[in-house]
């Protein structure tokens, strides 16, 4: 079995053609996370999306009722990584999942390319070893399309990965299915497609205010580009970026609502 688990917050954007790029992936079962994990003061009373959000993945749900399933988000720990990571976990036991079973999580605003997306279903598809993917690099476009930094992945976050003991759930600091903290993916074996797969993260683009709602709330000051350094890495942008990322910003694809 394939699973895929989807972290949404007011994504009104991006929601509809993230939602799009889940189907590109088809996989047998889809859960939804609906809300933030996090139990910053700053946070109350937003605890799910306002606008608009949720109302799309119910819709999306309705109509994929055979394999979608909305996972309300767990909030029980002071680090919104932890109840990230338990909201993974009780997304996978929901999804009754077994040892072995592949499953990705995702974010609203990173992709892959379609053609990344065959490539790494067709291998899923045999027999093999391998227990997650990592994509080479991936580019985060913070300020405009035609500038980002690009970094070495460290999560996997844009790829599957097998349910085994130990295993963590990327951006997750390393909390592990069972649980427990790891400093390292130890018992997964990963296996970076070099010159394959490249990851495209959208953060800011089209509403420049919603990289300063994510970045100013709670806990994710630290987190912010600037903070980081990432402002001085900034690069021109030599390559291309997925169809329906182009598609979107082209205007040329506009959900039903």
């Amino acid at each position: 079995m394939f699973v895929l688990i989807a972290r949404y917050w007011n994504e009104i954007e991006w929601i509809n053609t993230s939602l799009k790029y889940i189907l590109q992936w088809n996989p047998d079962k889809i859960m939804i996370s609906e809300g933030n994990w996090s139990t910053h003061p700053s946070f109350r009373g937003r605890e799910n999306s306002t606008d608009g959000t949720r109302e799309v993945i119910e819709k999306f749900i309705r109509e994929n009722s055979d394999r979608a399933t909305m996972v309300e988000g767990v909030r029980v720990f002071m680090d919104y990584r932890k109840n990230q990571a338990a909201t993974c976990r009780k997304a996978l036991e929901l999804s009754e999942a077994k040892s072995r079973d592949w499953f990705i999580t995702i974010d609203c605003d990173s992709f892959i390319s379609e053609s990344s997306i065959d490539f790494i279903r067709k291998r899923m598809n045999f027999r093999t070893t391998r227990e997650c993917y990592f994509p080479y690099m991936i580019n985060h476009f913070f300020w405009d399309l035609e500038t980002c930094v690009t970094l070495k992945d460290i999560h996997g976050n844009l790829l599957p990965r097998r349910i085994l003991k130990g295993a963590s759930f990327p951006n997750a600091n390393h909390y592990g299915l069972d649980g427990k903290y790891y400093t390292g993916n130890k018992s997964v074996v990963s296996f970076p497609l070099v010159g394959l797969v490249e990851g495209y993260h959208y953060c800011g683009i089209k509403n420049p205010q919603r990289i300063v709602d994510r970045y100013n709330l709670g806990d994710k000051l630290k987190q912010k580009p600037e903070k980081k350094g990432y402002d001085k890495k900034r690069k021109p942008f030599i390559g291309k970026h997925p169809a329906i990322v182009q598609e979107y910003l082209a205007g040329e694809y506009h959900a039903v609502s």
